[in-house]
């Protein structure tokens, strides 16, 4: 492992995930006590599933078990976004389904080409030899995997799954697919590419466009978990850029931001989720003057959507200095980091006013406070999202991993950094008042118009909906010559698969008699 031992048998980054995994999923199982009425055996059974595969991803020691604990999380997240068997929820969980198994078959060609070069699947041995292995094959497996990673996170092109999932899967399970399985591309990422010591001067330009695009598509959204999506594909955006800058102040403000953006990104899911659960709505319009009716689910959202917009002394403002420090010298890259945090501050600033502020429904008159269970994991979000913000240097000089002496002195508060940050809000205040003035932020507007402006051919969901229609049509010719359906023979295909990677690559089998 190429990352200091923090203990038997984890190193410092998985011990960093396992910590922050643990501590969130607690939180969610929490809230899902008061949240989920219905098939509770199953809904549970299944929860602990996905637990188990993210689990299994952390702690895996070699890329095949990575890989087959990714697949198990990618099916049991799947029967969590159809828990609610609407139809409309079907088609979303196919979507995720397909772009995961697809990001996750480039990890595996990558792992099975890593297999053919060193003759296994472990990754301290892929340490040991890197500097023997050919630099072109190297470069075509991380090229590979690392489009694996970017589908399995959700980064701008291979975004579409994460706007569908999210509106139709359960609130807890939304909050965990924003606040833990997305990182788990980011896991892999980070720890393939320092096996190899290489820098991927991709994953800025694929950050940069992630993170603009992201908070472009969620001004206009008017559903509000939608809205959130989008919202993610820009945040990890902040990650994918640290990363790909590759010092150590971007490295630590992308691991940074991987803890914070799961904190303050699943306290903003779990508060929204707080909201349908009181009023069973989800378009803004039909939203409002809630912050009388659900004080505390209102406070702590204002903490997340504080932190988000990186506002001090929350905890995404600490991030967001190491990535803006990180870039100090190319006016590009600061000037996107500004134009995106300006932006994601006008998101957030329109769905506290259109939910929490202003006049009351009539139709939601009645409308109370959400259960103590419910409460409790906002109110432990919102104290982590603040200390965290209060002590940043503790924090990311204790659990993430790779920094230590190298940003044990950094100064968070410094003048230059408070600067960017007021110039970042006051843009983002330009921006909503000039978007309510002009139309511009869908607000009071129906999903139908959205689709209608400009603004909508940004998305490239339109592509990837082409491609999925000319691939059922021609599953649909098949289907004709076949007797049986086609998911038994995909299923047959699939068996047939794990049992030959078994065969072959099962340690059992190099026993010799």
């Amino acid at each position: 492992m190429i990352f200091p031992t923090s203990f038997w048998p984890v190193d410092s980054l998985s011990f960093f995930m396992l910590i922050m995994v643990t501590m969130l999923f607690s939180l969610v199982f929490v809230y899902s006590l008061a949240y989920v009425k219905r098939n509770l055996f199953r809904y549970y059974f299944v929860l602990l599933m996905a637990l188990l595969g993210i689990l299994g991803t952390i702690l895996a020691k070699d890329l095949l078990s990575f890989y087959i604990c990714l697949e198990l999380m990618t099916v049991a997240v799947y029967f969590l976004i159809v828990d609610n068997t609407k139809k409309e929820s079907f088609p979303a969980g196919f979507k995720y389904v397909i772009m995961m198994f697809a990001g996750g078959l480039f990890i595996l060609v990558a792992a099975l080409m890593l297999y053919n070069l060193t003759g296994t699947f472990e990754f301290a041995v892929f340490a040991r030899v890197a500097h023997t292995l050919p630099a072109e094959s190297i470069k075509l497996i991380l090229a590979l995997f690392v489009i694996g990673c970017l589908i399995e996170i959700g980064a701008v092109p291979f975004h579409v799954w994460l706007p569908d999932a999210h509106p139709i899967a359960p609130s807890p399970v939304s909050a965990l697919l924003s606040g833990l399985v997305i990182k788990i591309g980011a896991y892999g990422l980070i720890r393939m590419l320092f096996i190899f010591k290489l820098g991927m001067q991709l994953l800025i330009w694929v950050g940069v466009l992630s993170m603009i695009f992201g908070v472009v598509l969620a001004i206009r959204q008017t559903n509000i978990k939608r809205l959130l999506a989008y919202s993610s594909i820009s945040q990890m955006g902040y990650v994918l850029l640290g990363m790909g800058i590759g010092t150590s102040l971007g490295i630590g403000g992308g691991l940074f931001h991987i803890l914070n953006h799961a904190t303050f990104k699943m306290l903003l899911f779990l508060c929204l989720g707080a909201v349908i659960y009181a009023t069973r709505e989800r378009e803004l319009k039909n939203l409002g003057g809630l912050g009388k009716r659900m004080p505390i689910t209102a406070a702590t959202f204002c903490i997340g959507a504080l932190a988000i917009s990186g506002i001090p002394p929350f905890n995404g403002f600490a991030s967001k200095a190491l990535i803006v420090s990180a870039t100090a010298g190319n006016l590009w890259l600061k000037t996107a980091l500004i134009i995106t945090a300006a932006g994601t501050t006008a998101v957030f600033l329109k769905l506290f006013l259109q939910v929490f502020w202003g006049e009351l429904p009539a139709q939601l008159k009645k409308t109370n406070e959400v259960p103590a269970p419910m409460c409790f994991s906002l109110l432990i979000l919102a104290g982590i999202c603040l200390v965290v913000g209060l002590f940043p240097g503790p924090v990311l000089n204790k659990f993430v991993p790779l920094t230590g002496i190298a940003l044990l002195h950094f100064e968070f508060w410094n003048f230059k950094l408070l600067v960017d940050t007021t110039m970042a809000v006051f843009l983002g205040l330009a921006i909503y008042f000039f978007g309510v003035r002009f139309g511009l932020l869908g607000v009071g507007e129906g999903r139908g118009k959205e689709n209608s402006t400009l603004l909508s051919y940004l998305s490239v969901d339109k592509f990837y909906c082409g491609v999925a229609a000319l691939i059922e049509a021609l599953c649909n010719m098949l289907k004709k010559v076949m007797r049986r359906s086609l998911n038994v023979y995909l299923l047959w295909i699939f068996m047939a698969l794990v049992i030959l990677l078994f065969v072959l690559w099962c340690p059992l089998w190099k026993i010799t008699i």
